[in-house]
């Protein structure tokens, strides 16, 4: 917008317009778009961590949880972990909790379907629906209905939907995303970042507990979180 004067400011300022929100998988993502810093003294976790996931890569479901204050580095250490394995065959998926969404189910989870659709702001409910599809291609389609109605795309016009009681919806909603996000890592090994656990609904919890008993190609379930987050997945075997 040029270099307007400011009031109290001697020198010229550049001046900009926000345009629209940017979507983004995590706030780390959004923090360090420049670049990252060097990872120093986290040998042991690292260890850890790339232990974990060989164990994936043989077909078992590994759950690490990477716990600490706001700022320590959590992420950090999760970025440096992907960075061991991006030349491996994998899927990566990237949940990001947020403390304003805290009372929305599942908003982590349906927010994640939504980046990988590149919705644009702006975009009419149509081209909406278009693009969630074609994210959700393989997904059999009484699966695929029930994501879109709880991206708020469809109205419940199934009458196999309509149906159900509200707890039945939420299960069968719960084991749709399970099947959708198993199915599209195909036969490789997934990788799954929930970031912030501590900001999570219940639903979200939930979803991740069927993930860990129910994917088949091997699962390596990451979550940070800060002290005082806890959850029945902490009690896993392979946590």
């Amino acid at each position: 917008l040029g270099t307007p004067e400011l009031k109290g400011i001697r020198q010229p300022q550049r001046a900009f317009a926000v345009l629209s929100e940017r979507a983004l998988e995590s706030r780390f993502a959004a923090r360090n778009a420049g670049g990252l810093s060097r990872l120093v003294g986290r040998d042991a976790e690292m260890e850890l961590l790339t232990r974990k996931w060989k164990q994936a890569q043989a077909g078992h479901a590994e759950l690490v949880i990477v716990s600490g204050e706001a700022g320590i580095g959590k992420s950090r250490l999760v970025e440096a972990l992907l960075e061991h394995v991006r030349t491996d065959a994998h899927k990566l998926v990237r949940f990001q909790c947020l403390p304003q969404n805290i009372a929305s189910p599942l908003h982590a989870i349906l927010n994640q379907i939504v980046v990988s659709a590149r919705l644009m702001q702006g975009d009419s409910r149509e081209q909406q629906r278009q693009r969630v599809g074609e994210v959700l291609a393989s997904a059999e389609p009484y699966d695929r209905q029930l994501m879109l109605l709880a991206l708020g795309l469809v109205d419940p016009t199934d009458p196999a939907i309509a149906a159900l009681s509200p707890q039945q919806l939420r299960f069968r909603t719960l084991s749709a995303l399970e099947r959708h996000f198993e199915r599209s890592s195909g036969a490789q090994p997934l990788v799954i970042v929930f970031e912030d656990a501590h900001w999570a609904d219940p639903s979200s919890l939930e979803f991740l507990t069927l993930l860990m008993e129910g994917c088949s190609a091997g699962l390596l379930l990451i979550l940070t979180a800060r002290p005082g987050f806890h959850h029945n997945l902490q009690a896993h075997p392979n946590a």
